[in-house]
């Protein structure tokens, strides 16, 4: 294949010149486009895993919070049990 740096060494003529040199702005454009779409999808798997995550740390923080509020009703129930032992 002729690429834009053998016009010095073959029959390329300006056009042919031109014409390789588009070819080869097209593939790099090509593969950057290939390397942006791969790069898109990884951060959004890496988002949806975050996301996913995310809800599982919230669930978690409801039930601590449900048992730190048992935890404290029990409390209160223990105190006012011992208080009325007192009397």
């Amino acid at each position: 294949m002729n690429t834009p740096h053998d016009h010095d060494h073959n029959d390329m003529t300006p056009l042919d010149y031109a014409l390789a040199r588009g070819k080869q702005l097209s593939e790099q454009l090509e593969e950057s486009t290939k390397d942006r779409d791969l790069w898109k999808a990884e951060a959004k798997r890496w988002r949806d895993m975050y996301v996913e995550y995310d809800e599982m740390l919230e669930g978690d923080l409801e039930k601590a919070k449900k048992r730190i509020t048992n935890v404290i009703a029990k409390i209160k129930s223990l105190e006012k049990e011992m208080n009325d032992e007192k009397y």
